[in-house]
């Protein structure tokens, strides 16, 4: 059993394999647990909570392809090393909110989990690109699934057609499994959240609340609350919950930015060290990675902040470089120009290139020392290490220095 779930560190670079996502798995705590459930009768049941949210990068359409290969196989492993008979005893909460997923991409993680004979309990995929497409496959697994979902989240995605969300909830009211002997069971409504998309709620509310035995109830959490939740009754039994369901955007915006958003190369770091069904395998070596491509605005504003201080450090004007200089200038000041030895140690980027491994630079401007003091008298320069590549050091720009008295 792991313990809850904490932010990823960065590692290298390349798309999604199965040792990376294995990896992850391992080092990443609530990416995945497994825990049993002992009845008094005897009988055990198991709960699977899959959690890959807000991955990098995002589990789009081709890393979707691997991730479902790697999950048919973890699945095997899962069932041997804790002896479950059938992956039917094991109820299982799915999140891959906040990734690139479109049509094809749920599409291809819906067949894993129908072929996995999974119970799942929750899907939650907010944030992504699904389409109406993406939407009837939905309907498709809901239907025909042999478990009851208690829990659907496709907030802040593209759908826009009425008629597929109608159809959607059409199901949870209709379909035998959700409806039958309902009013004999203490079972929760169903929560479907279809908040933040394209739709036209009066008109779905409208078509829904025309079907016989069907009936409206909206609910505010508070007086001051902007949007209200909807609940939809069955013969005066609850089976629906839809939160913010009247809270619908403008989607060419969103549109703009996902057609906009850039590629991005690197995965999640994930070390070894971790126990569970997927221990054991060989970990690749970590490395730096960028900041996910999409992201919103106020972290966007973040981010541009902080590369313009990078830029001003690399061009010499950064706040960094100014107060380097200002420490230097009052050292550097009591030496001769011509005696002051600068060693070079060449950055990654500039690996290609052929770096002496000490440069004498010369200065003709004369360098002023105190009244009456000689040259001979004055202290041995300290070698200064410069971390930065030469064409920097033409500029006169100093990112960072390391003095190291002889």
């Amino acid at each position: 059993l792991r313990p809850r779930r904490a932010p990823p560190a960065a590692v290298s670079a390349g798309t999604w394999s199965g040792a990376r996502l294995e990896k992850f798995v391992r080092q990443t705590p609530g990416a995945m647990e497994l825990r049993p459930h002992h009845a008094a009768d005897g009988s055990t049941s198991w709960t699977l909570k899959l959690c890959m949210d807000e991955l990098t990068p995002p589990l789009n359409d081709e890393g979707m392809q691997v991730f479902c290969r790697w999950l048919h196989h973890t699945f095997q492993l899962m069932r041997e090393q804790h002896q479950i008979r059938s992956m039917q005893m094991v109820w299982a909460e799915v999140s891959l909110a906040w990734n690139q997923m479109g049509d094809d991409a749920v599409g291809r993680l819906l067949q894993a989990l129908q072929r996995s004979q999974l119970r799942v309990r929750s899907l939650k995929f907010r944030g992504n690109g699904i389409g109406s497409a993406g939407l009837s496959q939905i309907c498709d697994f809901i239907h025909e699934a042999h478990f009851n979902l208690r829990e659907l989240d496709l907030s802040q995605n593209f759908l826009e057609e009425s008629s597929g969300a109608l159809e959607l909830l059409t199901l949870f009211v209709e379909h035998p499994k959700y409806s039958k002997d309902r009013p004999l069971t203490k079972v929760e409504p169903v929560k479907v959240d279809l908040s933040h998309n394209g739709l036209h709620t009066s008109k779905v509310l409208k078509k829904l609340g025309s079907i016989a035995g069907l009936s409206l109830q909206s609910l505010r959490r508070s007086p001051n609350a902007s949007s209200r939740e909807w609940q939809v009754l069955k013969n005066g039994v609850p089976l629906l919950r839809l939160p913010d369901f009247e809270a619908q955007d403008d989607l060419d915006d969103r549109k703009e930015r996902w057609s906009q958003r850039a590629p991005v190369a690197n995965v999640p770091s994930v070390a070894a060290g971790a126990t569970g069904a997927t221990a054991g395998r060989e970990a690749s070596p970590a490395e730096e990675t960028p900041e996910p491509s999409w992201v919103d605005g106020r972290d966007r504003e973040r981010q541009g902040d902080k590369q313009r201080k990078a830029d001003q450090n690399r061009r010499g004007t950064g706040p960094l470089v100014k107060k380097v200089l200002r420490q230097q200038n009052g050292i550097r000041d009591l030496w001769p120009a011509d005696k002051t030895r600068i060693e070079e140690h060449p950055n990654e980027d500039d690996a290609d290139e052929d770096h002496p491994k000490e440069k004498v630079i010369e200065d003709d401007l004369p360098v002023p020392g105190p009244p009456g003091l000689k040259e001979d008298d004055l202290p041995v320069p300290p070698k200064v290490r410069l971390v930065a590549p030469p064409k920097i050091l033409q500029r006169g720009a100093v990112l960072a220095t390391e003095k190291e008295s002889e």
